[in-house]
């Protein structure tokens, strides 16, 4: 999907600490710098509609539960393209990473929730 990223390009950016371990707090910064603007453009441009939120909800859910976060992150930057939106270039740097795209992708799925918890009336 991605080309190889190298080690040394994921630390700079400090996503990796330089022993190789994911910097949690960095991608959790990352998720919800990601997860607001596409949110937002979706509940925007569905008018509002709660069950297309659902949607995306479910269809990200469903590859991170299936393992496939490639794809997750796949059909989270074709939405940010649709949408006319830059997709963060940290994103595709940690996409070749196992774990950073998987915790990535995780607390992205929390941040989503939360927001869309926050859109949309009890």
């Amino acid at each position: 999907m991605y080309s190889n990223i190298p080690i040394s390009s994921l630390q700079a950016r400090g996503m990796l600490f330089p022993n190789g371990e994911i910097n949690n707090d960095a991608l959790t910064c990352l998720s919800g710098a990601v997860a607001a603007p596409l949110v937002q453009a979706v509940w925007e441009m569905s008018d509002n509609n709660p069950d297309t939120l659902k949607r995306l909800q479910s269809i990200l859910s469903n590859l991170y539960e299936q393992s496939r976060e490639s794809e997750a992150i796949e059909v989270m930057q074709l939405l940010y393209e649709a949408l006319g939106i830059v997709f963060p270039d940290d994103v595709i740097l940690i996409c070749n990473h196992t774990e950073a795209r998987s915790y990535l992708l995780f607390e992205l799925l929390v941040d989503i929730d939360d927001i869309v918890g926050e859109l949309m009336p009890e």
